[in-house]
């Protein structure tokens, strides 16, 4: 496609509309900058009587909401960020707990098997978990006879087979005899740890041989630290709820924090319009300082040099217009002679047509005539003809 020199000149023409477009806005931000500079200045400097529509007291309104909307703002990111930190806190102390009760029962196992030995030293606290204990011993020798038996089976293969099927039910039901004699230690050396927290110990710590004695001292250290972990964790859930209920429930943090900075936003904006309103009408007040007066007059000098870009905006777009119309106009004169020159050709056409038709119809009122008039001759002589013999 050809670019025409206009199209051109349009291109080059709308290039200096931006570059005045843009040297307008940045005046007007100069001014209003330069505006809002002198608003707040003199909002500032002079009391709020000075102000006859009350213009001061309401910028220091705004400007007292807005600091009170950043000041509740910072209070729930720090409440929230210590939320954070107490979650964080609160999983490394639970982690540690899950840890140090895993510790904790297999003191529990092996002070509980030491306590229910045949050595051990009676304790009538534990009475009903021996007798258990006795149960599933009992068991479990039932069981490893009955292994034994199967290992001494005859050798036929059915017999093995059956044997060997056997065999398999016995072990897992030893494995979970085993089992439950664990759980038996365990729950025999919890029993005894919770005893040794309470005022009265039992009488068996004291009578107890060294080996026991230290599993003692190390069952009521892990209870102890346990204890701690647990009273730390309650402590900190106790604080983080104390946090979480300070939000209140109507509203989640989140949300307020969106609501309070759209607040301060809005009246931010609210307060900038009013510095630029005061400033504006700054050569009401009297006793301008020498730096007020300055900036009242830079402000209308932005706002002259806007005034005047637009100005050569509007002169170069009704330019511009102008060379389209004419542009325009061009393009339909040359149509208008090409339509009339088609026009011209048309009519020279119908006349051509229009005389080709005139000799047509001439020469059929010829052929026509011709033929009467030789019939009228014919006539004319035969009566001629008659009139002589006569």
């Amino acid at each position: 496609m050809m670019i025409t020199g206009l199209e051109v000149f349009l291109d080059d023409r709308q290039h200096m509309i931006r570059e005045l477009d843009a040297k307008r806005r940045e005046n007007l931000r100069l001014r209003d900058l330069t505006l809002e500079d002198l608003g707040k200045s003199l909002v500032e400097r002079l009391a709020e009587s000075d102000f006859p529509g009350g213009e001061g007291a309401i910028c220091r309104r705004y400007i007292r909401e807005i600091a009170d909307s950043e000041d509740s703002v910072r209070t729930i990111q720090g409440a929230l960020r210590r939320i954070r930190e107490l979650d964080e806190e609160i999983s490394v102390k639970k982690q540690e707990k899950a840890d140090r009760e895993d510790e904790a029962d297999l003191l529990y196992l092996r002070l509980g098997c030491r306590l229910l030995a045949a050595d051990g030293p009676g304790e009538p606290l534990l009475a009903s978990a021996l007798r258990e204990l006795s149960l599933y011993r009992e068991h479990g020798k039932n069981l490893a006879a009955r292994l034994d038996e199967l290992a001494g089976a005859g050798n036929g293969f059915f017999v093995r087979l059956g044997a060997f099927f056997q065999s398999l039910v016995i072990r897992c039901s030893l494995k979970r005899n085993e089992k439950l004699v664990d759980r038996v230690y365990l729950n025999a050396g919890r029993i005894y740890g919770e005893a040794l927290d309470a005022s009265e110990r039992p009488a068996s710590a004291a009578s107890c041989n060294e080996e026991t004695a230290l599993l003692i001292r190390d069952t009521v250290s892990a209870r102890q630290y346990l204890a701690e972990l647990d009273g730390a964790v309650r402590v900190l859930e106790r604080e983080k709820e104390k946090i979480g209920a300070s939000f209140g429930f109507h509203e989640k943090p989140a949300r307020r924090i969106r609501r309070l900075e759209e607040q301060a936003g809005a009246r931010r904006e609210e307060l900038r319009g009013l510095y630029r309103r005061i400033g504006e009408g700054a050569d009401m007040f009297s006793g301008l300082e020498a730096r007020e007066e300055d900036a009242l007059g830079r402000a209308r000098d932005f706002g002259r040099a806007a005034c005047e870009h637009e100005k050569e905006i509007v002169r170069i777009e009704a330019d511009i217009e102008a060379d389209r119309e004419t542009a325009r106009i061009v393009r339909l004169e040359k149509t208008l002679a090409a339509h009339r020159g088609r026009v011209a050709s048309g009519e020279k056409n119908i006349a051509e047509l229009n005389r080709k038709i005139a000799e047509g119809r001439r020469r059929i009122r010829d052929l026509r005539r011709e033929p009467d008039e030789a019939g009228q001759n014919e006539t004319g002589q035969n009566e001629t003809g008659q009139s002589e013999e006569g």
